[in-house]
């Protein structure tokens, strides 16, 4: 069970990842920090792998309900107590624990290149023929 889990984070960690490639294809590098918010953020291992695949350092935020800190911000803006969202993030948003790229970074690199950058466009036909045959 413990190698299924670790591999069921590291495929979701690679779709992550090819979302960044494309993302960056339209804006440009993005040379920041991934902030990672959400009740999975509260997983060691997660922040971890996401570090190591995206190859960019990852910071949890203190606060994982990101809806509510979300809430509260537009609130405060609101009722004027920040200028603006911006100014809001900045006061109400705390950092926690930092994950940066480990020794495992340089397998993710080749596995994704390698191995999982081809998967959507092979596994694409073979749909599009199984939905044929279905129909």
């Amino acid at each position: 069970p413990p190698h299924f889990y670790r591999s069921i984070l590291e495929g979701i960690a690679f779709e992550q990842r090819a979302y960044l490639e494309g993302i960056e294809a339209h804006l440009g590098t993005l040379k920041g920090e991934i902030v990672l918010l959400g009740g999975g953020s509260r997983n060691d291992l997660w922040c971890q792998i996401l570090a190591s695949v995206l190859g960019k350092t990852v910071i949890r935020s203190e606060s994982a309900d990101a809806s509510a800190l979300g809430g509260a911000m537009i609130a405060a803006v609101n009722h004027g107590l920040f200028p603006s969202y911006e100014a809001a993030s900045f006061d109400m948003a705390r950092r926690g624990d930092t994950f940066v790229p480990d020794q495992s970074s340089e397998l993710y690199e080749q596995l994704f290149l390698n191995v999982y950058r081809g998967f959507y466009e092979e596994v694409r036909q073979r749909m599009l023929n199984l939905s044929a045959l279905i129909n």
